[in-house]
């Protein structure tokens, strides 16, 4: 498992002491400082994939920017070992593992179609297709939507 730290970018401003990890181009944590009462500069930690269960237990704080990025790899860990039904990522593709209506449009897809599947997930890796898996990225045509044509 590897894991790409990028810095946080909101609104086109990149924040000091924010990072995102990112699991084959997805974005699955974070890790930011932020400054409490005295001054004291403590490392904030949170996971965002798995269901609502898994994920209540997925944030917290700790003392240095290691041990927030530590403990945000340990919840990945645990999430990639724990199956889908115990709300577990064991066997997802990391497009599949953030919670929204295209991650289940593509487990759809993976267990009823799994050729458009694999299409789907190698225009995703490959660029042609944004963040949200329902338009291309083509400089030479508008965005547009997919439909299921595009994939058979």
């Amino acid at each position: 498992m590897k894991i790409r730290w990028k810095p946080t970018c909101i609104g086109g401003e990149v924040k000091p002491d924010d990072f995102c990890a990112y699991l084959l181009g997805v974005s699955v944590g974070r890790v930011y400082g932020q400054y409490q009462a005295g001054m004291t500069l403590v490392w904030n930690w949170s996971f965002w994939c798995g269901n609502p269960e898994f994920m209540r237990a997925s944030s917290g704080a700790e003392q240095t920017s290691q041990a927030a990025s530590e403990q945000l790899r340990q919840r990945i860990k645990l999430y990639l070992a724990t199956p889908v039904e115990d709300g577990g990522g064991k066997g997802l593709e990391p497009e599949e593992m953030r919670p929204s209506e295209s991650s289940d449009r593509l487990r759809w897809m993976k267990a009823n179609r799994p050729e458009e599947f694999w299409k789907r997930i190698e225009d995703i890796r490959a660029g042609r297709v944004d963040r949200n898996y329902n338009r291309w990225i083509d400089d030479k045509s508008p965005l547009h939507a997919l439909t299921e044509d595009d994939y058979v």
